[in-house]
């Protein structure tokens, strides 16, 4: 089990908070997530034996919304 911090600049609106987790969602191995609009980050939990790093930046970035920064918490 891994958590992660993301940070998502372009991230600004309920609509951003709903495309990112519905992303996410349909990812094997994603566990639950947090959202902070404000500070526009996202922490995660995932199972890293499923779920990859690079395999988040890239759903996301095909979403459109790039991964600024990704912190292991």
């Amino acid at each position: 089990m891994a958590r992660t911090r993301l940070s998502i600049p372009d991230m600004s609106c309920g609509h951003c908070e709903v495309r990112i987790r519905k992303a996410l969602l349909a990812l094997p191995g994603f566990r639950d997530l947090f959202v902070d609009l404000e500070a526009r980050k996202v922490e995660l939990d995932y199972d890293d034996s499923l779920l990859t790093a690079d395999r988040i930046r890239q759903v996301l970035a095909d979403e459109d919304y790039p991964v600024a920064e990704m912190v292991p918490l």
